[in-house]
């Protein structure tokens, strides 16, 4: 299901979820990494269980020094679960890649 909210709307459904999916689109750039890494930041620092994640999931070189990229896994190692999955950066959903599963 995709649901469009505000940014009051984003915040009421992040706070509901204690565990969160952060994805960004396949083959990122800078602001893809950032906005998916600083979101995967802020809800772990609300002690949510947070999996950050791309396809495929291995961070370009020159991205790795965007804080929280060390903690990138490959979308296959994303576990299901009954929490949020939040894309970033994505214009439409065939821009995340494989996540069908999730």
């Amino acid at each position: 299901m995709i649901t469009l909210v505000d940014a009051a709307g984003a915040a009421s459904v992040l706070a509901r979820h204690r565990e969160v999916t952060v994805l960004c689109h396949v083959r990122p750039d800078a602001d893809a990494l950032g906005s998916s890494a600083g979101l995967a930041r802020a809800l772990r620092a609300d002690g949510v269980v947070v999996h950050h994640s791309f396809d495929p999931g291995a961070v370009p070189d020159p991205l790795r020094v965007i804080p929280g990229t060390d903690r990138v896994v490959s979308i296959d190692e994303v576990p299901e679960h009954d929490g949020l999955v939040v894309a970033l950066d994505c214009a439409s959903p065939d821009r995340v890649g494989d996540w069908d599963r999730l």
